[in-house]
């Protein structure tokens, strides 16, 4: 076990240097040397591996920086509507799964979509101001991201000064600055013969030139842009993305003509068929088609889902393959108990990474598959990000190849494991496993469910490790004697965190419910199950039949919350959940609540007494429904400090615009 932790440990920090290696050539020398989708796949190793293995967390982990790192050497830009990434599916039955998702949402089936080809670029953001460039920014984190605008004025696909007048008073449009392939070559040829190193590739020397601190420099490397959304904006826009395109291209602004509707999927599987055996023919970098709900006004529907709208996706091509041994199979144990094997590979470079482990997905994957350790496999970057086992090379087999078989106890607490019928996954039978707990603590205190403030990831695993807290009700045990027993803990500290603790009691129905850790249970279904069983005794009583007409919920999810309650220490948790003050029931909506109850709210602008979360939560726990963007089923605007676009288009629209001392009226009177 020592070996084992060792090598563990051994891998932690090359992984951590490696990151940090990149982000300095990134952040600092502007001289990247390695993709986006390579630096994340990195990440995405690192933190497979930190999320089984608690102890291995450390504070200055690359992956406790909390969203991007901005460099210092550009102001900070703030989106006024998020820069959202995109989620990816890599098969044909993934965009199916992603299209029921899209239809049930929506609440209709007839939604056409528009195809674009995914650009591997820099995403940016211009923003007009009646007609003219006043601004562009990088992505950043999303949120915040740099403002580059003397860089991006070089660019001489990005107009300075729009076409006629039909465009909004101050509007932003959404691009990808790319560098063309032909260019890109020339650059190097010529860099050679200059006796220096030549640029990796394309989509890093665009990144590294918009980050010149000399506009001069950018404007000597031919850059370009296809522009490809629009942002935050005031006034009218079209109403579908293919009208909007159309109009952009009208504006002056440079569209791809490769962009395609399509009615329904069968197209939106043509259009990808066309383009994924010609697409490296292109004068630039592309990894795959983004899908698109055409209908504006039905993505406001459909919403996002964190960082990523739920109305795209990104349909990947295939990715490029390598062949390595696999050394031997590992197990980890996930948050709801889910053993999930893994691969120990020889090292090998994949897409200019170094690839160690790859995702085995389930013992039924690798027995289909006939996986064996010591085999050659092929193996494959999904996306170019995730390292993916395909299978083995049975022709130069050796005899030696030893078939892999799950083991009969968990290998974190010894306890037997178990395989439930119709299932692929093998679950630790210890609900008090600690990979288990340390998941799910960490899952409790987390913002969207009890929100506790203060407690990280490390204070936790002291936590456990002094005996403190075994299971989520043990937060509601902690006292400030228990807190200033811990090494190093200060007595404001401890205060903080019982005051946190404190005011997680009066968190909402359905965040206890997310908090609980229950299989396949995220924060969507816990709203929806929330609104259809008003208590934990009423959840507890459904039936799956019953369960099974909620929206959104199919007969994985109703089993997982029907073996949950079968669980005697689960009861146990809940039993003493409630005796510590939890909202275990829905507040009913009685007749003077009434007024809330079906209303559409958007919000605006900071809110000072509550944060925005708090602020929707009490207005979802009235009846109320949040919009993310104005629409003209937006029935009240919430207007905080320092609004934005969203005013101007709930004043357009004749929308009631209501302020922060108002709605915390009507949630008043409504008690």
């Amino acid at each position: 076990m020592s070996s084992d932790r060792e090598n563990i440990q051994e891998t932690l920090q090359k992984l951590r240097d490696l990151i940090r290696f990149h982000e300095f050539l990134y952040y600092v020398e502007d001289k990247p040397e390695i993709s986006d989708a390579e630096y994340d796949a990195i990440m995405a190793q690192l933190k497979n591996i930190e999320s089984n293995f608690s102890w291995a967390i450390t504070n200055d982990s690359p992956t406790q920086r909390v969203g991007g790192k901005r460099s210092e050497r550009f102001p900070p830009f703030t989106h006024q509507v998020p820069l959202l990434s995109l989620s990816n599916v890599f098969t044909s039955s993934e965009l199916v799964n992603w299209q029921g998702r899209v239809e049930k949402l929506a609440g209709t089936n007839s939604v056409n979509y528009y195809c674009e080809l995914k650009y591997d670029g820099v995403a940016v953001a211009l923003t007009y101001q009646d007609g003219v460039l006043v601004s562009g920014a990088t992505r950043g984190d999303g949120v915040q991201g740099e403002d580059i605008t003397s860089n991006l004025r070089t660019i001489k696909s990005i107009p300075l000064k729009l076409v006629g007048d039909s465009f909004p008073s101050r509007f932003d449009v959404r691009g990808e600055v790319i560098f063309p392939k032909d260019k890109f070559q020339a650059l190097n040829e010529q860099r050679i013969v200059n006796g220096e190193q030549p640029y990796a590739n394309p989509r890093n020397t665009a990144a590294g030139s918009l980050r010149q601190l000399d506009p001069a420099v950018v404007a000597s490397r031919p850059l370009d842009i296809f522009i490809y959304g629009v942002g935050a904006y005031q006034g009218e826009i079209p109403g579908t993305q293919e009208k909007v395109l159309e109009w952009l291209s009208t504006l002056g602004f440079k569209v791809n003509p490769n962009n395609k509707l399509a009615n329904n999927l069968d197209q939106v599987e043509k259009y990808f068929n066309e383009w994924v055996d010609v697409h490296q023919q292109l004068n630039y970098a592309c990894d795959g088609v983004v899908v698109k709900v055409n209908n504006i006004e039905l993505r406001d529907i459909i919403g996002s889902l964190g960082r990523e709208p739920r109305w795209a996706t990104a349909y990947k091509f295939p990715s490029q393959t390598a062949v390595t041994r696999l050394i031997d199979i590992g197990v980890n144990v996930g948050r709801t108990g889910v053993l999930t094997p893994y691969a120990q590979l020889e090292p090998v470079n994949l897409t200019g990474v170094t690839i160690k482990s790859a995702t085995l997905h389930n013992e039924d994957y690798i027995t289909d598959n006939d996986i064996r350790i010591g085999d050659l496999v092929s193996i494959t970057r999904a996306g170019d990000v995730i390292p993916r086992v395909v299978g083995p090379i049975v022709e130069v087999r050796t005899g030696k190849e030893v078939p892999f078989k799950m083991p009969d106890n968990c290998p974190s607490c010894d306890n037997p494991i178990v395989r439930n019928n119709n299932e692929s996954a093998h679950r630790c039978s210890n609900a008090s496993c600690p990979s288990m707990g340390n998941h799910l603590l960490r899952h409790f205190v987390s913002r969207a469910a009890m929100d506790i403030d203060g407690l990280g990831e490390n204070l936790i695993a002291q936590f456990t490790k002094e005996g403190l807290v075994e299971n989520i009700a043990d937060f509601y045990s902690l006292t400030l004697e228990k807190l200033l027993s811990l090494e190093r803990m200060q007595q404001k500290s401890a205060n903080n965190i019982l005051n946190s603790i404190n005011r997680s009691r009066e968190r909402p129905f359905e965040a206890v419910l997310y908090s609980l850790g229950i299989r396949h249970v995220g924060l969507e279904t816990a709203r929806v199950l929330a609104s259809k069983f008003n208590s934990f005794d009423m959840l507890r009583a459904a039936t799956l039949e019953l369960l099974l007409e909620v929206p959104g919920v199919g007969e994985v999810i109703a089993k997982a919350i029907l073996d949950w309650f079968a669980e005697d220490d689960n009861l146990e948790i809940l039993n003493r959940l409630q005796l510590s003050g939890l909202t275990l029931s829905k507040l009913p909506i009685d007749p003077i609540r009434e007024q809330l109850k079906g209303n559409k709210f958007a919000i605006t602008g900071s809110i000072e007494s509550m944060n925005r979360a708090e602020l929707e939560d009490r207005i979802r726990n009235l009846g109320g429904v949040i919009a993310k963007n104005v629409t003209s089923s937006v029935d009240y605007l919430i207007q905080g400090d320092k609004p934005g676009s969203k005013l101007s288009k709930a004043e357009e629209l004749s929308i009631t615009v209501i302020t922060e001392e108002q709605i915390i009226e009507m949630l008043s009177d409504s008690r």
